[in-house]
C-alpha cells in the first residue's frame, strides 16, 4: 500500500524520532498557520481516542487495520512518529490477531496517545 506520508516521516535514529511531537512538521504540515496546527492537533487528540475505542473493539482484522492505519494517519499528520511507529507495528500485525498480541499493541499505543496528548496540553500551557 503507498503510504503518501512516508517521505516526511524521519529517518530511523534520528533526533526527530525521540520527539513527542514534532513541532517543526506539524507546523509544516499547517502551512506555518497557528490556528490551523492547533486544530490539527485537537482533532488527533478526539480522533485518537475514537481510533483507540475502535482498535479496542474490533472484531476482525479488517477493523483493527483500519483502526491502527487511522491512528498512524492522525498521528502522521502532527508528527508523533512514535505513535506512527507503534500504529503501524499494530497495523502490520502477521495473522491471526491473538488477545494476547492485540493486548501487548493497545497498551502501547495507549501510553504513547497519552503521551502526545499531556505534550499538547502542556505546549498549549507554554504558548
Amino acid at each position: 500500500m503507498n503510504d503518501p506520508q512516508a517521505n516526511n516521516r524521519p529517518t530511523p535514529g534520528r533526533e526527530s524520532d525521540q520527539l513527542i511531537v514534532d513541532l517543526k512538521h506539524l507546523y509544516e504540515f499547517a502551512s506555518g498557520d497557528r490556528a490551523h496546527a492547533e486544530r490539527f492537533l485537537q482533532l488527533f487528540i478526539e480522533q485518537s481516542e475514537i481510533d483507540l475505542s475502535n482498535l479496542i473493539a474490533s472484531k476482525t482484522s479488517e477493523t483493527w487495520r483500519d483502526a491502527a492505519h487511522s491512528l498512524k494517519s492522525g498521528a502522521g499528520g502532527i508528527g508523533a512518529w512514535k505513535v506512527v511507529q507503534a500504529a503501524e507495528l499494530a497495523q502490520n500485525e502477521a495473522l491471526p490477531l491473538t488477545t494476547e498480541r492485540c493486548q501487548h499493541h493497545i497498551e502501547i499505543l495507549t501510553g504513547r496517545i497519552a503521551e502526545v496528548i499531556a505534550f499538547i496540553k502542556n505546549h498549549r500551557n507554554q504558548g
